[in-house]
């Protein structure tokens, strides 16, 4: 005797209503989690490459007595009679001076602003705050051609001036963020020579400081961003320590 089975084939509407939306909601997740798995590997990756090691501001930074003991000496060291009231005096005038005589690398450009004005950001990765909201505006009109030479705006080291030569205007800032470590337009201290009053960068340039004290402090791999010094001086330019949120004034003796 042989008995046969037959499978039940006939499925009601509701039945089937129900596995067409099991099938549906399946391809849909099918298609979608690669899409989240590749997406969130993307991010990951990108990510990574766009939050670079930047330099800490002030990582190592100066006591109060110590900058105002720079201060002071940077106020009565002054060389002939050429240092001035730097913010009453230089602020007025220096945004509109041409820099010709500065070694290339204390000149710079900007890459990027925030929305609001209040912050820019130079080639090397360093941020700068803008002090004054009045200043915020003239920056949203600045482009990355401009040429930007950074000078002291006091002599406790940490606010300084970001000159746009191009447009002849200047904002007054404070460094926030340092330059990228080991970046590609990043310099900093090799040696130093406290006796000479000599600093090697890792570019090989060699600068003589005007003061041997100002580099008292200083410590190789010191974070530097070259800036400007002008009214006639031959120390011409100024090496500002990112680690210490201080500078110093010195002329360069060797470049390769």
């Amino acid at each position: 005797m042989e008995i046969t089975i037959v499978a039940n084939t006939t499925t009601t509407p509701k039945r089937v209503n129900i596995m067409k939306k099991c099938i549906d909601k399946l391809s849909w997740i099918t298609f979608i989690l690669p899409l989240i798995l590749f997406t969130s590997n993307v991010n990951a990756h990108t990510s990574e490459e766009q939050e670079p090691n930047n330099i800490v501001v002030g990582s190592r930074t100066l006591s109060d007595s110590e900058r105002a003991q720079l201060a002071t000496e940077r106020e009565l060291s002054c060389e002939d009679g050429e240092e001035y009231d730097i913010p009453n005096v230089k602020a007025k005038f220096s945004a509109f001076k041409e820099f010709y005589q500065l070694h290339y690398s204390a000149f710079h450009h900007m890459i990027a602003a925030a929305i609001d004005g209040s912050s820019i950001e130079l080639e090397d990765g360093s941020i700068w705050s803008l002090k004054y909201t009045s200043d915020m505006f003239s920056v949203l009109g600045w482009q990355a051609r401009d040429s930007i030479v950074i000078e002291q705006y006091d002599y406790r080291g940490v606010e300084y001036k970001i000159i746009n030569q191009t447009r002849n205007q200047y904002v007054t800032t404070t460094p926030t963020l340092g330059p990228v470590y080991e970046g590609i337009h990043t310099h900093w201290v090799v040696s130093k020579d406290s006796f000479f009053g000599t600093i090697q960068l890792e570019d090989g340039s060699e600068w003589e400081t005007f003061s041997s004290s100002n580099i008292a402090s200083w410590q190789p791999n010191d974070t530097v961003v070259i800036g400007a010094y002008s009214w006639g001086s031959l120390y011409n330019t100024i090496l500002i320590n990112i680690n210490l949120l201080d500078y110093a004034r010195v002329k360069l003796k060797w470049a390769k």
